[in-house]
């Protein structure tokens, strides 16, 4: 499997979409959920799997309507069953 990058900032958003790869999956946590909300968040040319936190989308007053479909809203119970499923996962502020 490929690697599980951790984006919570637009920063480390923009920084982390340099480097996905094929079968990578990317969680929006902390601020980055934010980009759950625009296709700028979207990554091209990658079979990508596109996760955002349930916990931290609430703590900021977003409502999972207005996250884009391309995304999967979790809970962290999903977060530990795909740090699980990853041998690697990379952080990005």
């Amino acid at each position: 499997m490929g690697v599980l990058h951790l984006v919570n900032s637009s920063e480390g958003l923009t920084r982390c979409c340099n480097r996905l790869g094929p079968e990578d999956a990317l969680i929006l946590l902390e601020g980055g959920v934010y980009a759950a909300m625009t296709t700028a968040a979207i990554p091209n040319g990658f079979d990508v799997e596109l996760f955002v936190l349930l916990e931290h989308l609430s703590q900021r007053g977003i409502a999972t309507c207005r996250v884009l479909p391309v995304f999967v809203v979790i809970d962290f119970e999903g977060f530990v069953r795909l740090t699980a499923k990853h041998s690697t996962s990379v952080t990005w502020a």
